[in-house]
């Protein structure tokens, strides 16, 4: 009965395709807005949890806002080592953007000025060559460290160990590579004392990344730090700023989590529309089929019947809106990665089971009453009716 049941909802649905399609229109749409939107949050919030991880590992990032006239230097970096036990290791870094050329090739590269432990503390790992030394920092050398992006662009190659660059109109030399962060980033890295000697960045101690003997708990580091800052620039609280990217990625996350909740809940408004209108059609067939059920019932078919036909039909309709809808969003999703080229949009099978899922649950819920109401038809009545 069942299977006989389904081969006469199909055939109801094919003999108006027009009507049919129309009435599967709003599931597709509530399908479409659901899958797209929630996958469109999800693919934000991965790439930029991809881009914070490809950072290295976690670290405190401290900037002075204000030194009160009296700028940090590294006797202040090794007063906070021995007063915060829980911190492990501290790397001071300045920023900044330089011109970096290689014959006709030149491209705007994010340079950072380091000391040899930065590579430890924020976890950065070379492809090739080798890494910042003290020695390198002490006489100020021109050697740089690229990543894959820049030595891509300036050479055409990833082989570039000894090959030079114009950084600022100054001759370094390559002397490491690294992966890039992203797919438009461009980074070198050099020593710290360098920075300031061609005048990238002023030598000041303003910006300098912290790394905790816990890894997995930043707080009291944290706590030791600021302690040990406030009372260094006179109990101004609002003289730094100490960052911690976990806790920061934690609130994005949740906030993220939240919208995706709210675009899905507003995207389910959309399945409820389509609903409506599959009982409204749904109660137009039963009454342009009045005569049918009653000669089904005429012949012997019980109530049970009546319903299960009308319900598998709503359920149907509901369930190729459904699969309809989570094609087009496929479609959709491609062509927005191949348009947001550092995002990577897919969908994922929670969000598809649950789009199918609402869509069962529109078909079984709107498509009830009008099942009933054929199933309930008395069958004189039923037979005497004409359309």
């Amino acid at each position: 009965m069942f299977k006989q049941s389904i081969k006469m909802s199909f055939k109801a649905i094919s003999s108006n395709k027009a009507r049919s399609f129309l009435t599967m229109l709003g599931i597709i749409i509530g399908v479409m807005s659901l899958v797209v939107l929630v996958s469109l949050a999800s693919g934000a919030t991965g790439s930029v949890n991809d881009s914070m991880n490809s950072m290295g590992k976690n670290v405190l990032t401290t900037t002075i806002m204000d030194d009160k006239g009296n700028p940090m230097v590294q006797s202040d970096i090794d007063e906070i080592l021995e007063a915060c036990p829980a911190i492990y290791d501290i790397s001071p870094y300045l920023s900044g953007i330089a011109n970096v050329k290689n014959g006709s090739q030149y491209e705007s590269v994010s340079i950072t000025g380091v000391q040899s432990n930065y590579f430890d503390v924020k976890g950065v790992e070379l492809i090739d060559g080798r890494n910042i030394i003290d020695i390198d920092d002490k006489n100020g050398n021109y050697i740089i460290i690229i990543d894959e992006n820049t030595a891509n662009l300036l050479f055409n190659s990833i082989d570039v160990i000894g090959n030079q660059v114009y950084v600022n109109g100054y001759d370094f030399t390559v002397i490491g590579l690294i992966e890039s962060a992203s797919d438009d980033s461009y980074t070198g890295i050099i020593p710290f004392n360098t920075m300031t000697r061609i005048g990238l960045s002023e030598s000041s101690y303003k910006s300098f990344y912290v790394d905790s003997v816990d890894q997995t708990d930043f707080t009291l580091a944290k706590e030791q730090l600021e302690m040990h800052l406030t009372a260094r620039f006179s109990y101004d609280d609002e003289a730094f700023r100490i960052m911690d990217v976990t806790v920061m990625l934690d609130a994005m996350n949740e906030i993220n989590s939240i919208m995706m909740i709210l675009l899905g809940g507003i995207a389910s408004i959309s399945l409820v529309v389509g609903g409506i209108g599959i009982m409204n059609i749904m109660l137009v067939s039963v009454t342009e089929r009045t005569k049918e059920i009653g000669i089904r019932k005429a012949i012997g078919a019980p109530n049970r019947s009546i319903l299960l036909q009308f319900m598998l039909e709503a359920l149907v309709i509901s369930l190729l809106g459904g699969f309809i809808g989570l094609i087009l969003s496929f479609i959709i999703l491609q062509i927005a990665t191949v348009l947001v080229s550092t995002m990577t949009f897919t969908i994922s099978g929670s969000i598809a089971l649950i789009a199918i899922g609402f869509s069962v649950f529109v078909g079984v819920v709107f498509g009830l009453y009008p099942a009933y109401k054929a199933a309930k038809k008395p069958t004189i009545e039923a037979l005497r009716h004409s359309v």
